[in-house]
């Protein structure tokens, strides 16, 4: 034991003893202990905690300093600290990382002091003060983070002034990052209807989202068996809870008891109105030809009828416009598939080139004002060397396509001027005629497209690259890319990868803006223990849905666009 007296008169701060191993092998003294005393008044800092989320705006999820001191507490003491405006990079692009004091234009925070505790004028760059009350060793400052949409990276500087009236302690900086809240929290679109007798979870896939109050959205159910264990899927929407489907999309259910399963129907619905009104594809048991429906609900649900109603042509729904008013799909002609649409007459209507029957194609997407989506096999060039490829179209319902020759309520959407003749896919329309999809650059290589809406006159209109994901640090871009839905504003989801099965879901907020990974943690929330693979629709209120890896199991989810204080 060592004993050790310090006469130290008229000192304040702190004393640190340290005390070392005298032992030859302890050559860089790295075996110590220490201890700190504190000399009169000392003052320190610190957070907790020291992340703030800014859609966490309420006071209890708020993070502190904690500004403390020794000594006599029976008199206030007045702080100074400084807020820097500077002084710390983002190690990617050399950003300034130093958040800005204020809650107007470019600010990010404030600061508010509790408990009697009280701030003086607040001078970013400058000396800032804060008066801790008499009675108190500590007074806590919230930082108040600013509720915006902007997803940023921002970090709150504190760092304690010296002043005769205390010394500084060993913590006298404090770090706050400012975690500009994920803009999305993620739901799973679930299903523990226990219809699985082995325990496997049911798998969900996301098809389609609607513009309701209270979005609905359609999908499918997978793993579902019947008494005989035999699997299948049927059709289903969630509504207002992800938890579990609001309804299924199957012919009946055969089984009774504790467990009900359902068989029959190989019902995928890939589209929905405002209302509620589902679109798609169907098998009939024993039929061996896709039929295409329209219903709400499995009760209301009929069967869309195929090109001159001849019932052994098969037909499929691919998308209903937002108002319910017109589907549109294909339809099978006794020679080749056709674009074809469903009015309120329920007859399958050719929207194909007048007086050709031969060339195959089929609609994807419809807008509020009718205005269609869809490939068609297209000829170019002239009648002795003519050519022949399959290409998008967008015609308006009650209009036909003529291949070369334009209609003046159609265009064909052709590739970037530096490809010609190869395959081009519109998938998706918004209300203010913009299309996206993909075209092919080979075989195997799909690149994101899209098409401005189109100007009056014109015969065709050229895609424009949507562009593919990039790994902002290495800048090392994806092969591949999709675009498989918009928005009307011009936001556009889908997905980039090494390929089809190496996907990742992306988002691009505006036309040609760069495409951001949605599984980026600075964008979600609730998203552990996820890979997103592809997002397959975008409503007008930004919510998102799509497909991925959740554990060991594919799963549809939503994001939702999260608010303060959530």
């Amino acid at each position: 034991m060592a004993n050790f007296r310090l006469s130290l008169p008229n000192t304040t701060g702190f004393c640190r003893l340290r005390a070392f191993l005298d032992n030859a092998a302890d050559t860089n003294r790295s075996a110590w202990a220490s201890l700190d005393l504190s000399l009169g008044t000392v003052v320190s800092l610190t957070a907790t905690p020291d992340v703030g989320d800014d859609k966490n705006t309420i006071t209890a999820k708020r993070a502190k300093l904690h500004f403390t001191r020794t000594g006599n507490p029976t008199n206030s003491l007045t702080v100074s600290f400084l807020l820097p405006t500077s002084g710390l990079a983002s190690p990617v692009d050399n950003r300034n990382l130093i958040a800005t004091y204020g809650l107007v234009g470019n600010g990010d925070y404030s600061l508010i002091a509790t408990g009697g505790a009280s701030l003086g004028t607040i001078n970013p760059g400058g000396t800032s003060t804060l008066t801790i009350p008499a009675g108190s060793a500590e007074a806590i400052v919230d930082i108040a983070p600013k509720a915006d949409n902007l997803t940023e990276a921002n970090v709150v500087r504190v760092i304690l002034n010296p002043d005769s009236g205390y010394a500084i302690g060993a913590a006298s900086t404090a770090d706050v990052y400012i975690y500009d809240g994920p803009y999305w929290s993620l739901y799973p679109l679930g299903a523990t209807l226990n219809f699985d007798p082995n325990a496997d979870p049911l798998e969900t896939t996301a098809y389609a989202i609607n513009n309701a109050t209270t979005p609905r959205i359609a999908g499918v159910l997978s793993n579902l068996v019947t008494c005989f264990t035999t699997f299948g899927t049927a059709g289903a929407w969630w509504s207002g809870s992800y938890t579990e489907p609001s309804g299924i999309l199957a012919s009946s259910s055969i089984c009774s008891g504790t467990n009900l399963y359902y068989s029959g129907y190989n019902r995928i619905p890939f589209s929905e109105d405002d209302s509620g009104v589902m679109v798609g594809w169907q098998l009939p048991s024993g039929s061996g030809v896709y039929r295409a429906f329209r219903g709400s609900s499995n009760g209301s649900t009929v069967t869309l009828p195929s090109i001159n109603g001849i019932s052994t042509y098969g037909a499929g729904a691919n998308a209903i416009n937002p108002n319910g008013t017109f589907t549109v799909g294909y339809s099978f002609n006794g020679t080749t598939n056709r674009p074809v649409y469903w009015g309120s007459s329920g007859n399958a209507t050719d929207l194909g080139e007048i007086g050709n029957t031969t060339r195959s194609g089929a609609a994807y997407g419809i807008n509020f004002s009718n205005v269609v989506v869809g490939i068609y096999e297209q000829t170019f060039g002239p009648v002795s060397n003519k050519i022949t490829a399959v290409q998008g179209f967008r015609t308006v319902a009650n209009s036909t396509l003529p291949a070369s020759i334009q209609s003046s309520s159609g265009d064909v959407l052709l590739a970037p001027l530096s490809y010609t003749n190869i395959l081009t896919v519109p998938l998706s329309v918004n209300s203010l005629g913009v299309a996206v999809g993909y075209y092919l650059v080979d075989s195997r290589t799909p690149l994101a497209a899209f098409w401005l809406a189109r100007s009056t006159g014109t015969t065709n209109s050229t895609a424009l690259d949507a562009g593919i994901w990039q790994n902002p640090v290495t800048l090392v871009p994806d092969a591949k890319s999709e675009a498989l839905s918009i928005n009307d504003g011009n936001w556009a989801v889908g997905w980039s990868g090494s390929g089809v099965t190496v996907q990742r879901a992306v988002l691009a907020r505006g036309l040609g803006s760069s495409m951001i990974d949605l599984n980026d943690r600075h964008f979600l929330y609730g998203a552990s223990g996820w890979t997103l693979q592809s997002a397959v629709g975008i409503n007008s209120k930004n919510w998102i849905i799509g497909n991925g890896i959740n554990g060991f199991y594919s799963r549809g989810f939503v994001l939702v666009p999260r608010v303060p204080g959530q």
